[in-house]
């Protein structure tokens, strides 16, 4: 892939309120593929290089950068203000008999931006394993996945956060009437505070761990009534349940700040 955008920087016919507003440029390199190493194992990965200045009409630079859009003469001219970020992700699937595992990797730098999408996560390391697999002559199917995703790679900013991801989905269909079919996740997020080193800012809070802790759990059984092509008739019925608290950690913290939710449909 080869993407390029910048601004024209005469298209306003009126000075912007926002002094922030400057004519951008952004070149994006990427390459992905995927390679069968074995007879049942498949790897995929994609690497994906910005560059991105935030403002066209500062002065030139010399310094093209580490990656390698900073580097193509023409395409894209490194200023004061260009920046340079890259983005990557990896996946190793493994295909049995009637099960799949896979391993996934994925990492993209704090900061990453471009023009060519309207919003674009960043700082952030995903680790997850998925598998599935399929029992009694495939009327019996079961997916799961758990991993970790974390930000602040460069340790830079002020909080700091870890989620635990875990989820599971069971789908079981005896027959031509009968369907069942259930889900379990459970996604943690926990966030630390570090301390403000600022000489002027007195609280005795210095750092802070929090949790946050959502477990979700639905369920839905549906029967297909006896009939023909011109009147199919069926009954259904769908339920959730779901637990949202918070943990500050403290001992001295008593305050209950958790949520129940439960919800059911009977629909005909």
């Amino acid at each position: 892939i080869l993407f390029k955008a910048e601004d024209d920087e005469n298209s306003l016919s009126y000075h912007p309120r926002q002094d922030d507003v400057r004519p951008q440029d952004n070149l994006v390199l990427s390459i992905m593929g995927k390679q069968q190493i074995m007879e049942r194992l498949m790897v995929s990965a994609e690497f994906a290089s910005s560059a991105f200045t935030r403002n066209t009409l500062d002065s030139l630079s010399e310094a093209g950068g580490a990656n390698l859009p900073g580097k193509m003469g023409g395409l894209f001219t490194p200023r004061t203000s260009s920046e340079y970020y890259n983005a990557f992700n990896m996946h190793v699937a493994y295909q049995g008999d009637f099960y799949t595992l896979q391993l996934n990797y994925e990492k993209v730098d704090p900061g990453y931006r471009t023009l060519g999408a309207y919003f674009f996560n960043n700082d952030l390391k995903n680790i997850t394993i998925s598998g599935s697999v399929k029992l009694l002559k495939d009327k019996l199917n079961i997916a799961a996945n758990t991993g970790t995703q974390r930000n602040n790679l460069d340790e830079t900013e002020v909080s700091a956060t870890r989620r635990w991801i875990n989820a599971v989905n069971l789908s079981y269909a005896p027959d031509q009437q009968w369907n069942f079919s259930g889900s379990y996740s459970n996604f943690t997020n926990f966030t630390n505070i570090r301390p403000r080193f600022d000489p002027f800012f007195e609280d005795e809070l210095d750092t802070l761990n929090f949790y946050q802790i959502n477990q979700n759990a639905t369920a839905s059984v549906s029967y297909n009534l006896p009939g023909n092509k011109n009147n199919r008739q069926s009954i259904f019925f769908t339920g959730s349940y779901q637990i949202a608290e918070d943990d500050t950690g403290s001992e001295t913290d008593t305050v209950d700040r958790g949520n129940t939710f439960m919800n059911g449909n009977l629909a005909y």
